[in-house]
């Protein structure tokens, strides 16, 4: 019998849905239960006192008025404002004194100390993690199934022309500046918005394989970071930037034109379960997703304190080192199958077939699944599902090394494969909720933080996944006795169960019309001559390119 390692995708229906307890979008409610929930604020409290500590163990200088500043922080995190100015000067009173203040500071006083806490968003998240893990002991299957996607983060910054004198361009003959009447004048480009900056990114992954470059900037012909300034060149021009954490990408259109798009990469990692998010990474724009991936996947396993059974994730992710890195942990993948290769065919093998479903050994013909191991090695065992020989009896194996894109712990044959892989769309709007509930990931000058740089970025987003968590676990009555539970409705969607099993009987189907449901292979030939000795998709590339000759 098959080992079963994956639960069903069940849903907490309204988790999320906090327009339904008013009382948990009001700042002062959510300053007043962070710090009243001590288990989890306490230990960004405490590291913070440390650090202070450590940089003047002598304690010289004024001390500090009391108060916490990480829940102001979070209550700026859950405000409309996405900058310090005009926040200070709208909060009230009550909000200052239910963080422990006995007043509202001055403004410099609070811009240095929320300064101070970009160096340690590690202990926002180390407070997100005690969270997450108090609502996995009341319910297990937060976490269970995450989905994995990426969005646009600009920084707020403009590409100024900086090209040397000797340049053509900053010559103060207006012949050679091509009727410029100031030197460098109109040589600033384009900003690229973010919707079309997101469809060309979009449509570079489809066309990508994994021999992609790590570093894809477009029209960028080079960088330079010296000190607080970054300069790149673009289209035979030199341009600087104040943000040297911020990656670019330019464009470069059919008449000479040049658009560029300047900020960052907020992936996140979503909880089927409940819909929220569970880990936030700011990265450079330069970095590909898949490159991004592995930091991702690092804070989310600190915040579960295990390891997630399921990742879901969009053609971007679609590359071995990401298969890899899941299936040797244990963690099987849902991503839609991008081709690679010359021929953009998806190929047969002699040890799998195309997706990925092992061969007998013994026969050649197709098998079920048994069980998978991750230890000491990821291998898949699997039985023989046509019996043509009496050793075909035996279980066998087969490493997943063979080939981690397509030797997966979870089969593309079981619905459940299937199910997962139709809901992910249905988490993308976790993005445009972010925007919404905390100002994360701007794409617009509405909502662009005026500081730069990536840390005031992570920050923001350490203080969402506090306030997100601590919003669920009060809805679900997590944070205290679960008597007070709202009892919303635990489901499993059937229409997107029912998808997945018409989506896995659509496939059963195909693969018996391309005969990856009879055996093939040396083997097989040998058995009885009348089977291919060739794997199905080999013969079919042969006779397409007879065809081409034609």
């Amino acid at each position: 019998m098959p080992t079963v390692r994956y639960s069903p995708p069940l849903q907490l229906a309204g988790a999320t849905a906090f327009s339904q307890t008013p009382e948990v979008l009001d700042p002062v409610w959510v300053v007043k239960t962070f710090r009243a929930t001590r288990w989890a604020s306490q230990q960004i409290e405490d590291e913070l006192v440390v650090e202070r500590k450590t940089l003047n163990p002598g304690g010289w200088g004024r001390k500090r008025q009391p108060g916490s500043w990480p829940a102001m922080a979070i209550a700026f995190a859950v405000s409309d404002s996405v900058d310090l100015q005009p926040w200070l000067a709208a909060t009230s009173t009550e909000l200052w004194k239910a963080a422990g203040f006995a007043g509202k500071p001055a403004y410099h006083t609070v811009r240095k100390r929320f300064l101070e806490l970009e160096e340690h968003v590690e202990c926002f998240l180390t407070a997100v993690a005690a969270l997450v893990q108090h609502a996995r002991r009341h319910d297990n299957h937060v976490g269970r199934h995450v989905h994995v996607d990426g969005t646009e983060a600009e920084t707020h910054t403009a590409l100024v022309h900086d090209c040397p004198a000797h340049f053509a361009c900053m010559s103060p003959d207006p012949a050679s500046r091509r009727g410029r009447r100031k030197p460098g004048e109109a040589m600033r480009p384009t900003r690229e918005i973010t919707d079309r900056f997101r469809a060309e990114r979009q449509a570079a992954v489809e066309k990508a394989d994994d021999e992609a470059p790590d570093l894809d900037m477009g029209d960028v012909e080079e960088v330079e970071v010296a000190g607080d300034v970054a300069r790149f060149k673009i289209n035979g021009h030199w341009y600087r930037s104040l943000d040297t954490t911020a990656g670019i990408r330019a464009y470069t259109g059919p008449r000479g034109a040049t658009r560029f798009w300047h900020g960052f990469y907020n992936q996140k990692a979503v909880d089927h379960y409940t819909g929220g998010a569970l880990a936030v990474v700011v990265e450079s724009s330069s970095r590909q997703e898949y490159d991004i991936y592995p930091e991702l996947y690092a804070q989310l396993e600190q915040t579960l304190g295990g390891r997630p059974e399921t990742i879901i994730a969009d053609k971007g992710f679609s590359v071995r080192r990401v298969y890899e890195h899941n299936t040797q942990r244990g963690v099987a993948t849902v991503i839609s199958y991008k081709r690679a290769g010359g021929d953009g065919l998806r190929h047969d093998h002699e040890t799998h077939d195309r997706h990925g479903i092992p061969r007998c050994k013994h026969c050649g013909g197709p098998t079920n699944f048994v069980r998978f191991n991750e230890s000491p090695k990821p291998r898949v065992w699997f039985d023989c599902a046509v019996g043509l020989t009496a050793a075909c009896a035996k279980a066998q194996s087969l490493s997943c090394s063979k080939d981690w894109k397509l030797l997966v712990p979870l089969w593309r044959t079981n619905p459940l494969y299937h199910e997962l892989k139709h809901s992910h769309s249905h988490y993308e709007h976790a993005h445009n909720n972010w925007r919404s509930r905390y100002r994360v990931a701007a794409d617009d000058l509405g909502i662009r933080p005026k500081r730069r740089g990536a840390g005031w970025q992570r920050l923001r987003a350490a203080c969402g996944l506090i306030a997100e968590w601590l919003r669920i676990c009060h809805r679900q009555g997590w944070l205290g006795s679960a008597r007070t539970n709202r009892k919303h409705k635990i489901e499993r969607p059937a229409d997107w169960q029912k998808a997945g099993e018409e989506a896995a009987a659509s496939l059963a189907d195909f693969r018996h019309q391309i005969g990856l449901t009879a055996p093939y292979g040396r083997v097989a030939h040998a058995l009885d001559p009348a089977w291919s000795k060739e794997p199905p998709s080999r013969v079919f590339a042969a006779k397409l390119k007879a065809e081409r000759e034609r």
